[in-house]
């Protein structure tokens, strides 16, 4: 079956969303302190920044729980089912009988 956990993967892509939206969001405080009314296409920025921002947190949080309820998924099959087990039917005796093995 499926390997249980999150891949390298998907862990660098979580971090990697939620490292855009740290930076984002300090890019957007620091635009948002330097506004005045002269520079106030910083404070415009800094909106689009901490839209950004909020876009990239989101979109790490969907991945955290698309991983978490794949683990829950594979869990579940792996739940279903039973161990495997041989089949009764083959024996060492009926396979030396049609001279499979010695």
């Amino acid at each position: 079956m499926s390997r249980r956990g999150p891949t390298l993967r998907a862990i660098l892509r979580i971090n990697g969303q939620l490292l855009a939206s740290a930076l984002l969001s300090l890019l957007a405080l620091w635009l948002w302190s330097n506004t005045s009314v002269l520079w106030w296409g910083l404070g415009l920025l800094a909106v689009f920044c901490a839209f950004g921002a909020i876009s990239a947190l989101i979109t790490a949080l969907g991945l955290i729980r698309r991983t978490i309820m794949r683990d829950r998924e594979i869990a579940a099959y792996e739940r279903k089912g039973g161990a495997p087990q041989s089949d009764r039917l083959v024996s060492s005796e009926a396979l030396r009988k049609k001279g499979l093995i010695r």
